[in-house]
């Protein structure tokens, strides 16, 4: 779609991941830190929070983590066009890393996207202060514009 100068927008950040985190993959420590976090604060909204391990920001695809990601993409595909794959995989970008790519060839919604979506309407303090918690850099370039939903 074409972003038109007049069209309403609002500007919210997102945390991508340079890797993808799940079982068989790169899970580098800094990419499954920001999964753990972003899951931490979704948590309550994942049906079975009730009876799974809490997830811990370590770094490590540990077995908390691992159901942890096979819940929130069960929970959120009714909600969302999720894959349900037990990977959350990184968003391709253009433009330094701003300008994301938030639905995949095939139609679904990365997980990585929805994730900081739902975690930013349910803390939006704990969201915006993920990445400084975390030592995230700032992707240079230009701010995505988001059509308002």
């Amino acid at each position: 779609s074409t972003w038109g100068a007049s069209m309403a927008y609002k500007t919210i950040p997102i945390y991508n991941l340079d890797a993808a985190v799940g079982p068989k993959q790169p899970n580098r420590p800094d990419d499954v830190r920001l999964v753990q976090c972003l899951l931490k604060l979704v948590w309550k909204q994942i049906a079975s929070s009730d009876v799974l391990s809490p997830i811990k920001v370590t770094g490590t695809l540990d077995a908390a983590t691992a159901t942890g990601i096979v819940a929130f993409q069960r929970d959120m595909a009714v909600f969302q066009n999720i894959k349900r794959d037990d990977v959350i995989d990184p968003m391709p970008s253009k433009r330094g890393g701003v300008d994301f790519e938030t639905k995949a060839p095939n139609g679904h919604v990365y997980s990585i996207y929805y994730l900081n979506i739902l975690a930013r309407r349910l803390s939006k303090d704990g969201h915006e202060n993920a990445g400084r918690e975390l030592g995230l850099v700032e992707a240079a370039g230009y701010t995505q514009k988001l059509q308002i939903r």
